[in-house]
């Protein structure tokens, strides 16, 4: 488990969220040509809500390429653009 914040906040979406709100945490790669590889959380409608840049990325990254899956959950009310989350592993 690690704690962190959105980056790159989509209001429309963080708005709607609260305390204690779960996030599914997907990998997303990037159309360029270094063809990045990076996590964001979305919502149960499959909107995204922001990138997440947690200590330990790439761990992240390699486990769920492995199968692992993960969520993120809200940890306190949203203020403004500020959105707290918790990443781990989805039972």
């Amino acid at each position: 488990m690690v704690e962190t914040t959105l980056n790159s906040p989509v209001p429309q979406i963080v708005r709607d969220l609260k305390e204690g709100s779960v996030l599914s945490v997907v990998i997303e790669v990037s159309q360029s040509a270094t063809r990045m590889k990076t996590i964001v959380a979305k919502d149960e409608s499959g909107r995204t809500a922001g990138a997440l840049t947690p200590p330990g990325l790439v761990t992240i990254i390699n486990c769920m390429e492995q199968g692992f899956k993960y969520e993120a959950v809200v940890l306190e009310k949203v203020v403004g653009g500020l959105v707290r989350v918790r990443i781990q592993p989805r039972a």
